[in-house]
């Protein structure tokens, strides 16, 4: 889980990175704002500065959200193990076994 956890953070460090790169090539151009379709520095006229500090907020929530789904989530166990498709989705969904459904598959 380690390895694959390091792995994921990796490439999205290193995507954020190449988008930085192709920015910058020319973002600090004459005249470079003018052609930027991100909607903070079109909209807002966030410069810079604006455009890393609100992709680190980013990155660091889709870091926090993914070692929590990595590290600390658990998926509920079922005490019994179901027989049927249809008992297993019922508990799965709906926390209990189905009543009155007839069998179809």
């Amino acid at each position: 889980m380690k390895l694959k956890f390091l792995t994921m953070i990796t490439l999205l460090l290193f995507a954020r990175g190449c988008d930085f790169y192709s920015t910058r090539l020319w973002f600090f151009q004459p005249g470079g704002m003018e052609g930027e379709m991100n909607p903070l520095t079109r909209l807002f006229g966030v410069g810079w500065n604006g455009l890393i500090i609100s992709n680190l907020i980013i990155i660091s929530l889709i870091i926090g959200a993914y070692f929590y789904y990595v590290f600390r989530y658990r998926s509920p166990r079922h005490t019994t193990e179901p027989l049927k498709f249809l008992d297993f989705v019922s508990e799965l969904y709906y926390k209990q076994k189905r009543q009155g459904i007839p069998d179809i598959l």
